[in-house]
């Protein structure tokens, strides 16, 4: 994925971040789910997309996720930047 991309992605889930801020707590890393990938020979990135609790909504139901802006060495590090992300996501 493109940066000008993962950017747009990136502010879109910030944007309707805000909006989740004003009806419910802060959310805890936990409930996101990240998935990381290896792009190519050492280059590795994370998705990270909010966790569905209420399963019978799920059917059906658009999930956006956001991918790290940046490769990472390992599969640990991509996982470090996941978690820095959403920490970002959580304090805008």
């Amino acid at each position: 994925m493109h940066h000008a991309a993962a950017l747009a992605i990136s502010q879109a889930l910030t944007s309707l971040r805000r909006r989740r801020v004003v009806s419910s707590p802060m959310a805890h890393i936990s409930d996101y789910l990240i998935v990381t990938y290896e792009r190519e020979p050492g280059h590795w990135r994370a998705a990270v997309s909010p966790k569905i609790i209420n399963r019978s909504r799920a059917p059906g139901r658009t999930v956006h996720s956001t991918v790290t802006p940046d490769d990472s060495a390992s599969e640990s590090e991509a996982k470090l930047a996941a978690a820095k992300l959403i920490r970002k996501l959580q304090s805008e």
